[in-house]
């Protein structure tokens, strides 16, 4: 996955310490789905499929993937996770922190972390290539054009979002022609198998105890411009870096009937991006 080793071990999705803090659960939520915008046989037109949420048996902290080598799971990636752990337990706790910029760094590492062995649970929709999970291994950092946002979910109310873990995929026409690798021919294979084609958009949604963690990130230089303009309610963007520290319980709470919002959120700016983009067109042929 990071550095092309054999020899694959079982890797935790999320850190196995989690386990001795969050209450074990006899299952979480899995939300997935896959969208596609501008490049219908119909330009004007998108396509979206119903999110698949599942239940998957267990809780988070006891899922495991075979899909990172012995030594980038005992070694770095560990570092990554032993080092974020305080800070990730105080905000889940949703202590009375303020969390540092060496607190944010150390959080933004074990969020990519995160984020990139997600991918691997919904393989047809990963977005993130080599090249920027080599990126993590090389700094310890996300690479600079992602975008990751922190919130807190208000606790005590259903379970529907204690333990959730979202993962979308899209294929977004852009107007950096073949830069974003949608040729006629693509665009012709896509009406044939949509699941056959490289997504060049990703949205990755995770609730765990009160902490709720939102991560963007596309290979479409036009479509990452569109990302880094986005503004999530009540949430705060710790990625790319801000100067000032952050003082959690200032950030309110979100219920859970917000949280699908934050979720559906990313559609609403792929579908404005696309729609400025086909009037932009018709204008100029008009």
């Amino acid at each position: 996955m990071f550095c092309g080793g054999t020899g694959l071990t079982k890797q935790h999705l999320w850190p196995d310490w989690l386990n001795d803090y969050v209450p074990r659960q006899d299952n979480h939520g899995n939300l997935k789905s896959e969208s596609y915008f501008g490049i219908t046989p119909d330009s004007a037109t998108s396509y979206t499929s119903e999110p698949a949420k599942k239940v998957i048996q267990g809780s988070l902290g006891s899922r495991k993937l075979r899909q990172v080598c012995e030594g980038c799971n005992g070694g770095w990636m560990s570092k990554i996770e032993e080092g974020s752990k305080n800070t990730i337990l105080s905000l889940m706790n949703q202590d009375e922190a303020t969390l540092t910029r060496s607190q944010q760094f150390e959080l933004v590492s074990w969020i990519t972390l995160m984020t990139m062995v997600n991918e691997f649970t919904d393989l047809p929709m990963r977005a993130i290539p080599y090249r920027e999970r080599q990126y993590l291994l090389i700094h310890r950092l996300p690479p600079s054009d992602w975008n990751i946002w922190i919130g807190r979910h208000q606790q005590g109310q259903s379970e529907d979002w204690t333990q959730m873990n979202g993962h979308h995929g899209y294929l977004v026409a852009s107007n950096t022609g073949e830069e974003r690798g949608l040729s006629e021919e693509t665009t012709n294979a896509l009406r044939k198998d949509r699941l056959a084609l490289p997504k060049n958009v990703q949205s990755s949604t995770f609730c765990i105890k009160g902490l709720v963690l939102v991560v963007l990130s596309s290979v479409d230089p036009a479509i990452k411009g569109e990302l880094a303009k986005a503004v999530y309610p009540d949430m705060v963007k710790i990625w790319p870096a801000d100067p000032g520290d952050i003082i959690w319980s200032q950030i309110r709470a979100v219920p859970d009937e917000e949280m699908q919002l934050r979720v559906d959120y990313i559609e609403t700016i792929l579908k404005n991006y696309v729609d400025r983009m086909n009037a932009q067109t018709t204008n100029a042929q008009a």
